[in-house]
């Protein structure tokens, strides 16, 4: 029998708690300046990321939330072309979710809505997509990675399976994110490292997922089009989110919607 060692137990655990820390911190800041990022400072982020993803190895290497390192995402959809936004979207409900925001990324002809739960991503898709001049396909991916040779939870290989069954029944493209993967697309830049981005890009399949046919693709609502000027694209489609969310908000914390024309949000029962 392995004897606990109670002082490394207590020792990893105010380590972790303080990476846990840096790692809301890391995320925040570069979710706040992703739309906005310049190549100087995704180097800076890169090597943040690089160095608490170290430590989360270190710390849990079977457990390893991908969420946490979305620039990963964003370096292999900025290597093949796309731009990549994050932040709130024209909804046909009015009702902007006030602490999670799906990826979205677009090139001059279709979009992606990016999200690691296939059940919010189908309820994302479905309140965005009749407000979208172009189409858009949704993208899941799981949400825990796990070291090879880590067998100590098989709560990750339960997810994926999960996560993956999920999006198919949805029918949305799902893309598996291993520990190697998330390393390299970390380590690479999009500007100066785009081929080997797009290699790996091509082994995990996403090269693949982005090949069909537009026409071919399952999409949901309508598309909005004909409501607009021919010249209407999703740069401007996306000025358009304060439209649809500056008088309905909706809080889930407290389950709480404000009253407002824009979602014609009525009180129940009639007064």
């Amino acid at each position: 029998m392995v004897n606990f060692d109670l002082d490394k137990y207590e020792q990893e655990k105010n380590e972790r708690r303080k990476l846990r820390g840096r790692q809301r911190t890391l995320r925040r800041s570069f979710l706040k300046y992703l739309n906005t990022l310049s190549e100087k400072d995704l180097a800076q982020f890169a090597l943040q990321f690089q160095e608490t993803l170290a430590e989360d190895i270190r710390l849990d290497p079977f457990w390893i939330d991908t969420d946490r390192y979305l620039i990963a995402i964003y370096n292999l959809f900025r290597s093949l072309g796309f731009n990549v936004y994050y932040g709130p979207l024209p909804r046909l409900s009015g009702v902007q979710p006030n602490y999670r925001y799906p990826l979205f990324a677009y090139d001059s002809n279709r979009a992606i809505l990016i999200e690691d739960n296939p059940t919010y991503l189908f309820a994302d898709l479905a309140d965005v997509q009749p407000r979208s001049p172009y189409p858009i396909i949704g993208l899941s991916y799981n949400s825990i990675a796990t070291s090879i040779g880590h067998t100590r939870f098989s709560y990750a290989v339960e997810s994926l399976k999960e996560s993956k069954s999920i999006a198919g029944a949805l029918a949305l493209g799902h893309l598996t994110i291993s520990l190697d993967t998330l390393r390299e697309a970390i380590s690479l830049n999009p500007y100066d490292q785009a081929d080997q981005l797009k290699q790996l890009a091509q082994r995990i399949g996403l090269v693949d997922f982005l090949r069909p046919p537009i026409d071919a693709l399952p999409v949901f609502g309508q598309q909005v089009s004909s409501n607009h000027d021919p010249s209407y694209n999703l740069e401007q489609f996306l000025k358009d989110a304060d439209k649809t969310s500056s008088t309905v908000d909706c809080t889930p914390m407290i389950g709480q919607i404000r009253l407002g024309e824009a979602g014609r949000v009525r009180p129940y029962p009639p007064e």
